[in-house]
């Protein structure tokens, strides 16, 4: 009659092969998305970047890394350092990549000068990080390269160090004694007159306090006394004598100006002092005080002078 009177079959448990799919899916997924999102860096990073395998050739590059040397981006696929840098700065960077692939370690702050190829009379400086990309046995798969050019700074940073030396050839031709406090009561500044006074260099003076330089109890109270009324008072203090020891042991008679610097706060922040040595012109009064008295000492001793004559 065509009725079923037995029916056979088989089932199959594919729950894993499914799940294995969806992973794969997933895997497949999250790999893209961080394709799209590394598409995504090298395109708007300011920085430059980079990725060279083991043969330390470009693998991949962006744009402003590019751009640092002058070719485009599709010039360095597949060639290597050697082939798209100069020579000298060739021999310098390989040796430094090498270690990153061979020792899986990364290569931090490495500065790096040179003229790129494209521009070979403009010198230029770079900050760069290097990374190793390890597979899971621990080999090296490339190296990521981070890169920022920082001429301008090194620029900056140079005209400062000219501005700093010329200032320091200023303060030193001077014969006064100039420095800077803190508000501790640290020296920030000295001049080579101010080393000289106590027999040091520029260098050993700064940090130090009066307490420091001598041992006078009084000296220190005079010294942080006015420097306090400078930064309290925000206004200028005219010393018109004030004595110092030198490292020698003489007594030294200074005319002192202090001056507050302040903040944007209106602050006081540090004392500027400008200090002029006045011993010879105060050694030399006191002579001719000395003298004075012993010519009226004389005086009296001779008497009044004798005013009748022999008739």
């Amino acid at each position: 009659t065509g009725a079923i009177v037995r029916w056979i079959g088989t089932s199959t448990d594919i729950h894993d092969h499914r799940k294995a799919e969806e992973d794969l899916r997933e895997t497949r997924t999250e790999a893209e998305r961080q394709a799209q999102e590394l598409d995504r860096l090298y395109q708007t990073s300011p920085a430059g970047l980079a990725f060279i395998d083991p043969d330390l050739r470009f693998v991949r590059i962006n744009q402003t890394l590019a751009n640092l040397n002058g070719f485009p981006v599709e010039a360095y696929i597949g060639r290597s350092l050697r082939e798209m840098l100069s020579p000298a700065l060739a021999d310098r960077l390989e040796p430094v990549l090498r270690r990153v692939v061979d020792e899986g370690q990364a290569a931090m702050n490495v500065e790096m000068d040179g003229a790129p190829p494209a521009d070979p009379g403009n010198v230029r400086h770079w900050l760069a990080n290097y990374y190793p990309l390890k597979r899971r046995d621990g080999t090296a798969l490339g190296v990521n390269v981070v890169v920022q050019d920082i001429t301008e700074r090194k620029r900056t940073e140079d005209a400062l160090q000219r501005s700093h030396a010329f200032i320091r050839q200023i303060i030193d031709a001077d014969p006064n004694l100039i420095f800077v406090k803190d508000t501790d009561g640290r020296f920030t500044l000295v001049n080579q007159a101010m080393a000289d006074c106590y027999g040091t260099t520029v260098d050993e003076l700064l940090g130090k306090s009066d307490a420091e330089l001598t041992c006078d109890a009084d000296d220190i109270a005079h010294f942080q006394g006015r420097d306090q009324e400078v930064i309290d008072g925000l206004r200028d203090l005219f010393i018109p004598e004030e004595v110092i020891t030198d490292a020698s042991g003489c007594a030294r008679w200074l005319q002192t100006v202090k001056r507050p610097i302040l903040n944007e706060q209106h602050k006081a922040t540090h004392v500027l002092a400008v200090a002029t040595d006045i011993t010879q012109r105060r050694l030399a009064e006191e002579a001719l005080r000395r003298s004075e008295e012993l010519l009226r000492l004389v005086g009296v001793v001779q008497g009044p002078p004798d005013d009748h004559r022999d008739r």
